[in-house]
Order: C-alpha cells, then sequence, then structure tokens
C-alpha cells in the first residue's frame, strides 16, 4: 500500500499557523477528543525523524487524524480553535 507521509508536511517550519494552533495544548483541550500530552510526544517523536518503521507510520496517521478532527470540530462546532475564519457552510 502506498501513502504519502503528509504529517511531514504539517510539522514543516513553513506549515500554516492554523495546524499548530489546532494542535495547540490549550486547542486540544477546548475540544476535549485528544490527550494533549500524548498529541504532543507524537509530534515531537515525528520530527526528530528517523527511519521509517510502523511506529511511525501510526504516529503519523493518528496525528493526521487528530488535526482532522480538530479541524472539523473548528469548522462545526466550535470557531475559536484556530485563527481560520468562520464557515458559515454557504
Amino acid at each position: 500500500m502506498f501513502r504519502a507521509h503528509l504529517m511531514a508536511n504539517f510539522l514543516a517550519p513553513d506549515s500554516p499557523r492554523w495546524v499548530s494552533q489546532l494542535l495547540s495544548e490549550e486547542a486540544l483541550k477546548k475540544s476535549g477528543y485528544f490527550n494533549p500530552r500524548g498529541v504532543q510526544r507524537a509530534i515531537e517523536i515525528q520530527k526528530r525523524g528517523g527511519k521509517r518503521s510502523m511506529r511511525r507510520y501510526v504516529l503519523d496517521m493518528g496525528l493526521m487524524a487528530t488535526l482532522s478532527t480538530q479541524l472539523w470540530h473548528h469548522l462545526y462546532i466550535d470557531p475559536t480553535l484556530c485563527d481560520l475564519p468562520d464557515w458559515t457552510g454557504v
């Protein structure tokens, strides 16, 4: 199975500001879905790099799911998680 390592793009120094905002301890606590410590640990491990492994693959998938869920929460439930404009659904 082929899958691009997507989270590396979102953890790069030039990634959009809303990514770090959605994955911040404050936003994670606000939504209440994820353990902020666990998310920060996964981010640290991914940023360190290293050889490809099943663990890194699982962390990558987990962080993408976390980011997607946080973005969903921002768009549909609480528009205060990051600096993206409110979505009206129009």
